[in-house]
């Protein structure tokens, strides 16, 4: 079990996911799975994140458009002691 979950909520971000993602495995905390939400983009955001898989625990959960609240959902995906939301 991690320390830290990121949750990174997305929406037709493909321009600025791999930026989020290498933001959160810079940091020198390195207990933490990441959680990137994405709220049902349509713009090559899944492909982006799938470059990162067995990077280390990166989940990607894809939910049909909710607007906003999409991050909430992804909450109880969580499996560690904290959680941040960016």
């Amino acid at each position: 079990m991690s320390l830290v979950t990121v949750v990174i909520p997305a929406y037709n971000a493909v321009a600025t996911i791999s930026d989020a993602i290498d933001s959160v495995l810079a940091q020198t905390l390195q207990d933490f799975e990441i959680i990137v939400s994405d709220d049902g983009s349509r713009d090559g955001t899944a492909a982006q994140v799938s470059r990162y898989r067995g990077t280390r625990e990166l989940r990607y959960i894809r939910h049909e458009n909710r607007g906003a609240s999409t991050q909430k959902h992804s909450m109880p995906s969580s499996q560690s002691e904290y959680l941040a939301l960016s």
